[in-house]
């Protein structure tokens, strides 16, 4: 673990974009990132959304390069 708690992403947000080196931009892809999904969540939500899954193949593999990012820059 990065931050070391067990916060979720979302409440981890500030913590996360203060600790990584990163550049502006990806903080914004970041931040894009976790607004997305907090948007199309599932969890207990009767809100449901119909998803292109061209955009479901695109979002996990966006997942796994800012997995790879945050432990690199750890």
């Amino acid at each position: 673990m990065v931050l070391k708690n067990s916060k979720t992403l979302d409440n981890n947000k500030d913590e996360l974009l203060t600790k990584l080196n990163i550049s502006q931009k990806w903080k914004s892809f970041l931040c894009n990132y976790i607004e997305y999904a907090n948007e199309y969540k599932r969890h207990a939500s009767d809100k449901r959304h119909n998803i292109n899954p061209i955009e479901v193949e695109a979002f996990l593999y966006f997942t796994g390069l800012l997995v790879r990012l945050i432990i690199n820059c750890k």
